[in-house]
């Protein structure tokens, strides 16, 4: 399981460092050890990472949290994730 951020409390900002690509398969990202309000942000680039936007559906903003610890990406692009500071260390992962 790839690790795009390793488990920490600190904050971590999007960046090509947690970048990964969805292509033909799709890919459930996941995160642990988040409480409360804590949330793993998501964002899309659907021009190979010229722009970058929030990750949404008709809701709004999809984000990983303390109720929702997996998401299953299938949309073909370029991701990137966010991490709020946690009170206990948290990672994220992906699997294919």
């Amino acid at each position: 399981m790839p690790t795009l951020i390793q488990p920490t409390t600190s904050a971590v900002t999007a960046s090509s460092a947690t970048e990964f690509q969805v292509g033909q398969r799709p890919v459930t990202l996941s995160a642990d050890s988040l409480a409360g309000s804590e949330e793993v942000d998501i964002q899309y680039s659907g021009n190979g990472g010229r722009t970058w936007q929030t990750l949404q559906d008709d809701v709004g903003a999809i984000t990983l949290t303390a109720t929702r610890g997996q998401i299953y990406i299938e949309g073909p692009g370029k991701y990137r994730v966010a991490k709020d500071a946690t009170a206990s260390a948290c990672g994220v992962d992906y699997t294919y």
